[in-house]
Parts: structure tokens; C-alpha cells; sequence
């Protein structure tokens, strides 16, 4: 066997390898991304003065399914005192799973 074909098989054999250990990797949304998201879609039904969002995902059910999920919370003003909103967006797909107030 020449030296030149076993490099060129051994260089098809890493590439390979890379496109299905990228493939399989879990892709989630970024949760700057999904914290836009959720400001741009209530910022005209309240005035937001504070925001936050886990970066790490978490699993949690939801009728009796598991999402991986971002946590974070909201800050409003209501009779002119602070107003705290918690919500749980799908970490893959960006959707907002609850919101509670």
C-alpha cells in the first residue's frame, strides 16, 4: 500500500468523523437571543426596566414532556412599584413555555 492513498484515507476518515460529531451535537438557541425575544414581544404591553436569563439550559417537564429550558425573569413597573415576571422558554426552539407574574 502506497503511503499517499492510507493519508488520504486516514484524512476521509477524520473528516467524516467531524461532520457526525458536529451533526449530533444539540443546538440551542441563544438565550441573549431568546431574552430579545420575549423583551420585543411585551415591550409594548409594559415598560421593561430589568431583565435576566439563565445561560445554561436546563431539563424540566411540561405536560409530561421534558424541554431543555432557559429561566429568567422580567421587571416592570406597576403602580409605581417594581413588578417581578418569571418565565420558562424552550430552549430549542426559543417559545416561551410559561410566563407567570
Amino acid at each position: 500500500m502506497k503511503l499517499g492513498r492510507f493519508l488520504l484515507g486516514v484524512a476521509a476518515g477524520l473528516a467524516v468523523s467531524y461532520v457526525v460529531i458536529k451533526s449530533s451535537e444539540t443546538k440551542f438557541v441563544k438565550p441573549e437571543k431568546a431574552l430579545a425575544q420575549i423583551k420585543k414581544k411585551y415591550k409594548d404591553k409594559m415598560s421593561i426596566m430589568g431583565s435576566w436569563i439563565q445561560i445554561e439550559p436546563i431539563a424540566e417537564e411540561f405536560n409530561g414532556l421534558t424541554y431543555n429550558i432557559y429561566q429568567g425573569g422580567l421587571t416592570t413597573l406597576k403602580d409605581g412599584n417594581p413588578h417581578y415576571i418569571d418565565f420558562k422558554v424552550d430552549a430549542d426552539t426559543g417559545t416561551i413555555l410559561e410566563l407567570q407574574s
